[in-house]
């Protein structure tokens, strides 16, 4: 029935051209992938010839091309906008934003470089190998003079995108509705891009899962005239490329697409083959190759289209276009942004924890080129803020600019792998001007297992510290209750830290045991109450106590909306009271609030403000906190501090598609003046004792990447403390 009613649609969308007075012409555009290029020769060819085009066919990347060409861009045009694009940039955008581990008042948060996601019948988290952020940035600026929703009939030139529905198999023809999601839906390369949610429900893949050279679709749309292109049409026969995994998948999808398209090539008044089958539909770096190939196969077929044009000569008037001349679409007025809307196109809707108030800055403004870099640059940040898979864009009617979210359902099961480092040379060490530390950690996860609804964690780390903790928690909504054991050894102390050059050798041992309950609220603010007893047993026997022993409960809070060090906007509160013995009752206080404003889209001005009063067992690193004026190495240890500090930071260009920002950094700092590197401090007489003050200067420059934010960062202080770092974090 669901064919049945498709060919019925055909048929009825097809009455304009079957009664039409002249012969009319239809183009078909295979997919291909970057072998695409070599339509831009075809569509030139049939301009020089006079040749009219009344209806273009595309699928996958013929669909791209013949959708820039039916709404006017010229094959000139569409050439200088494909080959100067950064294909670098453009493939390698992560399939999904990963979100980080859940917070933890004062623990850095987790950036995982390795995540894989597995449930008791798939494995991965994700259904793409490629992300497509930036491709649908480039279709929402290409497409944005036509606006959502727009009868294809309706362009300069009517227009058909092909895909496939995934689930039931059926071609799709797109014929109305968002230029952008018919195309991307058209691309969606199984294995390469995640399958593409339409309007009305549907999956889509891309289109040469079931016809990727529609001819037969041309002919039902009325078409007297079938010219096509066929970019698969030449098979590789290098067994090598056989046994390279990217080598199957490439052949096996060769394998479908080409049985269709053959069955339709006699279909074809004129049909154009590249012989391509030595270069790959994902090698986008052979673009001048590809296109040459593309006027070779031209000049092929050069006797067969001069026979086609003259036969159409005596039926209707041809027309030679200027190659060179501005397209149609460039002279349409850009549009102007009258509102805002968000969308959120994902498969499983989960709460959105962003509005339009984002994106209102672009209200009034027309989507030019300038503009449209910085919606997108807005769109990235916000995407990684939320860990979205896209965030993306079009026009919809009367100047409203549609925000598209996504997200994917994922399984909470996972095993993830991350790593944080630095290194640098500072004059605030001791016995050296050199450091370097990197800690590697593991994090894995058993969700909702058995009739009761247990989930069991596993963490592990290797570095200054090698753990493992392995966990256990009841997840009751917002609400979760939890249990864990841990042990593990190396650098405990501050004597024992990697930065102290006369350190002997890390061998400190601890066991953790702990109880927790922990409430969230929106992935944004959690509390937790945690009970804890720690057994410790301290390698270096100067400090005079090998062993402690330290029950302790933590209180803690934490409200976040800043994920990275380089966000350009968001608010970061965290606080956390500790009670515990320890031959005598201990009690610690520490607040910290970040806070990032938005000055201009490229301009933030951020400040911090922290209190601290720590007082545990005085030989571990957890009984201090760490300066953080710009001039100080890492570990430098206080338990009394008072700091204050404000940031500039601005955006400045992509490395690799990923932004980068120049950020300038002002602190001072009260502290106490003890060093617990080199000294073991004496008990606590005062409830804080703030000795000594610095006031540090420091610059860095830092690129967000998927593995973290890479920072390279010198500082300076009015005690003449100074640093030179670069790290990942």
């Amino acid at each position: 029935m669901k064919r049945f009613a498709a060919l019925l649609s055909i048929v009825f969308l097809s009455t304009s051209l079957l009664f039409a007075e002249e012969p009319t012409v239809a183009l078909v555009l295979s997919g291909g992938g970057a072998r695409g290029m070599a339509h831009i020769a075809v569509l030139e060819a049939l301009e020089e010839e006079g040749i009219p085009i009344d209806l273009i066919v595309g699928t996958s990347i013929g669909a791209l091309i013949g959708g820039m060409y039916s709404v006017g861009y010229t094959p000139n045009e569409i050439r200088g906008i494909l080959f100067n694009l950064d294909m670098i940039e453009l493939f390698s955008e992560a399939v999904t934003e990963e979100g980080g581990t859940l917070d933890r008042a004062f623990v850095p948060d987790r950036n995982h470089v390795f995540n894989l996601r597995f449930s008791g019948s798939s494995i991965g988290k994700t259904p793409a190998i490629i992300g497509d952020q930036r491709i649908l940035e480039l279709l929402g600026f290409l497409f944005a003079k036509y606006p959502n929703p727009i009868d294809f009939d309706e362009l300069p030139i009517p227009f058909r995108a092909i895909s496939s529905d995934i689930m039931s198999g059926d071609e799709i023809v797109h014929d109305f509705g968002s230029l952008v999601r018919a195309i991307r839906a058209s691309i969606s390369i199984p294995l390469i891009f995640a399958p593409f949610p339409l309007e009305d429900g549907r999956l889509a893949v891309d289109g040469g899962a079931v016809d990727n050279l529609p001819i037969n679709v041309a002919r039902a749309l009325g078409a007297d005239y079938v010219i096509a292109s066929d970019l698969n049409a030449f098979i590789n026969e290098d067994k090598n490329q056989a046994e390279t995994l990217s080598g199957v998948v490439i052949h096996s999808l060769s394998l479908v697409i080409q049985r269709s398209a053959f069955a339709q090539h006699e279909a074809a008044d004129l049909l154009f083959t590249s012989d391509l089958h030595d270069i790959s539909i994902m090698d986008a770096f052979k673009l001048e190759a590809i296109e040459q190939r593309g006027r070779e196969a031209v000049e092929r077929n050069r006797p067969q289209l001069q026979a086609l044009r003259d036969r159409l000569k005596t039926e209707r008037d041809l027309i030679v276009r200027d190659p060179h001349r501005v397209g149609s679409y460039a002279l349409k007025p850009d549009p102007i942004i009258r509102s805002v809307a968000i969308e959120n196109i994902s498969l499983t809707p989960k709460p959105l924890f962003f509005d339009e108030s984002l994106f209102t800055f672009m209200v009034g403004s027309p989507l030019d080129k300038e503009h449209a870099a910085e919606l997108a640059l807005r769109l990235r940040q916000v995407r990684k803020q939320n860990s979205l898979a896209s965030l993306s864009y079009e026009m919809k009617e009367g100047g409203t600019l549609g925000i598209l979210a996504r997200s994917f359902g994922q399984t909470g099961n996972h095993i993830a792998m991350g790593f944080i480092a630095d290194m640098g040379v500072s004059n605030t060490l001791n016995d050296t001007y050199v450091w370097f530390k990197a800690n590697a950690y593991l994090d894995a996860a058993l969700v909702h297992v058995g009739r009761n609804n247990l989930s069991y964690t596993l963490a592990a780390s290797l570095g200054e510290q090698t753990a493992v903790t392995i966990g256990l928690i009841v997840p009751l909504e917002n609400h979760r209750l939890g249990a864990l054991i841990g042990y593990g050894s190396g650098s405990l102390t501050p004597q024992a830290s990697v930065v102290n050059a006369a350190r002997s050798a890390p061998l400190d041992r601890k066991i953790r045991s702990e109880f927790s309950y922990g409430y969230t609220i929106d992935k944004q603010a959690s509390l937790e109450l945690a009970l804890r007893g720690d057994f410790i047993f301290i390698h270096d026997s100067i400090l005079g106590k090998p062993f402690v022993a330290y029950p302790h409960a933590e209180l803690s809070c934490v409200y976040s909306t800043l994920k990275k060090r380089l966000a350009q906007e968001g608010i970061r509160f965290e606080s956390s009271f500790v009670a515990g013995y320890d031959k005598r009752f201990l009690f610690s206080g520490r607040l910290r609030l970040h806070h990032h404003i938005r000055l201009s889209f490229f301009d933030t001005l951020g400040y911090f403000i922290e209190a601290a009063r720590l007082d545990g067992p005085r030989e571990l690193i957890e009984s201090f906190g760490e300066v953080a004026i710009p001039a100080y190495a890492p570990h430098t240890f206080k338990r009394d501090m008072i700091q204050v500090g404000t940031h500039y930071q601005r955006y400045l260009f992509d490395v690799f598609s990923y932004p980068s920002y120049l950020r300038f950094d002002i602190v001072g700092a009260l502290f106490n003046q003890a060093n617990p590197i080199v000294e073991l401090l004496p008990a606590r007489t005062g409830f804080m004792n703030l000795e000594a003050f610095d006031l540090g200067f420091g610059a860095s420059f830092g690129v967000q990447t998927p593995a973290g934010d890479l920072l390279f960062s010198v500082g300076v202080s009015i005690d003449g403390a100074w640093s030179i770092s670069m790290g990942i974090s």
